[in-house]
């Protein structure tokens, strides 16, 4: 059993068309799209826990109903909404990355919330009396102090943009292929052990950065 261990086939899958593309784009789209996520959900929770609106309510249900939509509607939803407004992003990664965050950001905001609460307002209301702007204050007092939870979010949120396959299934297009989408066409021309080596490196991939982002936040935790 173990003499017929080999490692032709992580060899082979370089030899795939589109493969190093579908690299890029994922480490791109998994970048964006978690980074993207948890500024957006930043915000929101900034909104809603200091907020003294009418709507900051609706704000907060609003962000929160994604989980309710399976994915695959949300790629629909998407895919519709851009094949009608006029922007040129179908078939882009953009619009895959706008998707992603539709789907997470309920996940960002709820974990951006709990943490926004544990700030007292006072830190901001210090800052501003100071004379620095909202935009200064959010910039150099609050995200700071968010770190540790924009951190866990984004790790979050990266591993799984970087494996989602409803979503990318429904709205990739040969320019944005990514690595969960190769790995559904690898499965169903089958080519099981190419497909067993891709899914082998995705793991790895999410480990390593699961990994890095653990030891950046004990790091964090004992500075504080």
């Amino acid at each position: 059993m173990i003499s017929s261990l080999t490692t032709a086939n992580y060899r082979v899958i370089w030899d795939y068309p589109g493969v190093t593309k579908a690299f890029a784009n994922t480490g791109i789209l998994g970048t964006v799209t978690a980074a993207a996520t948890m500024m957006l959900a930043s915000m929101v929770s900034w909104f809603t826990v200091r907020g003294h609106f009418k709507g900051k309510r609706l704000l907060d249900t609003l962000s929160f109903l994604p989980i309710a939509l399976p994915s695959i509607v949300i790629g629909l939803g998407v895919m519709i909404v851009y094949l009608v407004i006029p922007i040129p992003i179908y078939g882009t990664l953009w619009i895959i990355s706008i998707a992603l965050m539709t789907r997470y950001i309920a996940f960002g905001a709820r974990t951006m919330s709990a943490a926004q609460l544990q700030i007292h307002k006072e830190l901001e209301e210090a800052s501003l009396v100071s004379g620095v702007s909202w935009l200064g204050t959010f910039r150099r007092i609050v995200l700071p102090l968010l770190a540790p939870s924009f951190v866990n979010g984004f790790i979050w949120v990266f591993i799984h943009a970087f494996r989602e396959l409803s979503i990318a299934l429904m709205l990739f297009s040969n320019k944005s292929i990514v690595l969960s989408t190769l790995i559904y066409f690898t499965w169903d021309a089958g080519r099981m052990q190419e497909t067993c080596a891709l899914a082998v490196i995705l793991m790895l991939i999410l480990f390593i950065v699961t990994f890095v982002g653990r030891l950046y936040l004990l790091k964090k935790v004992k500075t504080y």
